[in-house]
């Protein structure tokens, strides 16, 4: 089973009422992710994105103590996007089944959210320690549910595999670059690249 990552790095806010400032940092998610998406996060002001969000500089603090406050609250955001936890419902029964549905979601998430997982890597090292090693902490829970489904699969004769984490941090990889290579897919439609990973993936493991 994969382990359970721990809580993202708090985030310090002034505002008592919780309810909303869940909702007032939601807003500011969607738009410090579009700043950040525009013109990188060393090169955002916080002015900019309490201007796009239409509030004051002194609102926006009521919600955040800083920039790098901001980073790991969209950071967050694009791990949620791509449904994780969604993804375990994959696992148990036929391997190759599980395989397709876990890998194949998986690619799908990311591709349907390419701008903010380019974003999560271009950004990463601007976050501070403790939350990079959370969301390390949340990218290898997908290499331990794609490993465990291979391991099952090797287990129950349907899969050959010499390691199972090795091949699914290759499986991880290949789904980034619908992000971090979409220029060199060219016209190549999602459909049929979708298609070829899974395939590929598939010869990969074949007993």
């Amino acid at each position: 089973m994969p382990r359970t990552a721990r809580s993202a790095p708090s985030v310090a806010g002034t505002l008592k009422n919780a309810e909303l400032l869940e909702q007032r940092r939601e807003e500011l998610v969607r738009c410090a992710t579009a700043v950040f998406v525009e013109r990188r996060f060393d090169k955002s002001s916080v002015n900019e994105i309490a201007e796009r969000c239409g509030w004051s500089i002194g609102s926006l603090y009521r919600y955040v103590a800083s920039k790098e406050d901001i980073l790991v609250l969209v950071c967050d955001e694009i791990f949620r996007s791509l449904a994780i936890e969604q993804l375990r419902d994959a696992a148990g029964g036929d391997p190759v089944a599980a395989f397709e549905a876990a890998f194949g979601g998986y690619c799908d998430s990311v591709h349907k959210n390419r701008r903010q997982v380019l974003l999560m890597y271009r950004e990463y090292t601007q976050l501070p320690p403790a939350a990079q090693e959370h969301f390390r902490e949340r990218e290898s829970e997908v290499y331990e549910l794609l490993a465990g489904i291979v391991r099952q699969g090797v287990a129950s004769g349907a899969f050959a595999c010499e390691d199972p984490h090795l091949f699914a941090v290759d499986c991880v990889m290949r789904a980034h670059a619908l992000a971090l290579k979409e220029w060199a897919l060219g016209r190549a439609s999602y459909k049929r690249v979708r298609r070829l990973l899974l395939a590929w993936a598939l010869r990969a493991l074949e007993a």
